[in-house]
């Protein structure tokens, strides 16, 4: 084989095992363990339960010691004085 095609074959190889990784993860939002798009199907007693249960935002976010991604402590705000989801 030509050097080239060897010194090309290592490129491709080195290409596809360089992976950037995030900082942070997206942040998401726990809400009571349902999904919010369901939430016109669910019984007035089941949305009263979800709005029972803390609703809070969480993330990660990667260490620069250990370099892998820690769970930030949770943002809770004032979600939960709500008794409606309009509200």
């Amino acid at each position: 084989m030509s050097s080239v095609f060897l010194h090309l074959q290592r490129v491709h190889d080195s290409v596809h095992d360089f992976t950037m990784k995030k900082n942070y993860s997206d942040p998401k939002i726990y809400t009571g363990g349902i999904a919010i798009s369901n939430w016109s199907k669910l019984s007035t007693k089941a949305q009263k339960a979800a709005l029972d249960k803390p609703w809070y935002l969480y993330f990660s976010y990667r260490n620069p010691k250990t370099g892998k991604l820690e769970r930030q402590t949770n943002i809770k705000g004032d979600a939960n004085k709500y008794l409606t989801k309009k509200e």
